[in-house]
């Protein structure tokens, strides 16, 4: 039976495979594409475990992050993650917009500002597709090696800091020899990121840690019955002076004192029927 884990195991095989069709077949997909694809998917799939939040349109927010990620249920909490898409190059095994700006301000500095704002982690999600010997050598899982389990992971934004600050490091290879560069399924289902939830413990050097003990409101509402969330009332905004010293030019800003940051899609993955699984 198709649940939260499966269907997220399912779509990376399916990443996997369609960026490896794209390249045979020279079709170029984007990251937002792949993204929409994914997201299609979980809506065809009726696992009602997961459910898509919709946003109340803002033309005044500013959509700096792809995806915000609610995992847990109500017995252990939830977690809150801010999450930025990145599609690999197939030629070059490099993720080429890793150091992509919005409005003049890293993507990266965005992600981490908005984060620290909402109390959530930060992480980056990579789809992928490598015909690399050896890939078993970055599989930094706890399960059994599965190859195309590769083909959606998801890595803390300290990593992906270390290899923007690293010269020719933007690249499979260095992002996952890290330890905490894991199947995005992971998030759902491994020992190391589960005792988050019941002692805090942390060593995938995730930050803005907080279990939030149920699921706010406005999202369990929304989640339920299919209703909008109101932007203005329940995102963050940014004022001009927490940017801090980043050059940017001041055509985000249009002397408005601060902005709002939302992410593209919300998606509320409840756990509680795989913890029985």
């Amino acid at each position: 039976m198709l649940n939260a884990i499966t269907l997220l195991e399912s779509l990376a095989e399916q990443t996997w495979d369609r960026i490896k069709d794209g390249v045979e077949f020279d079709i170029s997909q984007g990251e937002e594409t792949i993204t929409d694809f994914n997201l299609l998917e979980i809506l065809r799939s009726g696992v009602n475990t997961l459910r898509v939040v919709k946003l109340s349109k803002d033309e005044e927010a500013i959509k700096g992050i792809d995806w915000e990620w609610w995992i847990g249920s109500r017995s252990q909490g939830w977690l809150r993650y801010a999450v930025q898409a990145k599609k690999i190059d197939f030629s070059s095994q490099r993720y080429n917009s890793l150091a992509h700006e919005v409005n003049d301000i890293p993507q990266i500095d965005l992600l981490k500002m908005y984060a620290r704002k909402v109390s959530a982690i930060p992480l980056y999600c990579f789809y992928n597709y490598s015909q690399k010997a050896n890939l078993q050598h970055y599989w930094q899982c706890s399960f059994q090696y599965e190859e195309k389990q590769l083909g959606c992971t998801v890595a803390p934004s300290s990593t992906i800091q270390q290899a923007l600050n690293t010269r020719g490091c933007r690249n499979f290879e260095f992002v996952h020899s890290f330890h905490n560069t894991i199947p995005w399924r992971c998030l759902l289902k491994c020992p190391r990121v589960l005792q988050i939830y019941s002692n805090g413990s942390n060593n995938l050097a995730f930050e803005n840690i907080k279990v939030y003990s149920t699921l706010p409101d406005y999202l369990a509402r929304a989640a339920d019955d299919n209703q909008q969330v109101l932007v203005s009332e329940f995102y963050p905004t940014i004022r001009r002076n927490e940017i801090g010293d980043l050059d940017i030019n001041g055509e985000i800003f249009e002397n408005k004192p601060e902005i709002r940051v939302i992410p593209k899609k919300v998606l509320v993955i409840d756990i509680s029927s795989d913890e029985n699984d």
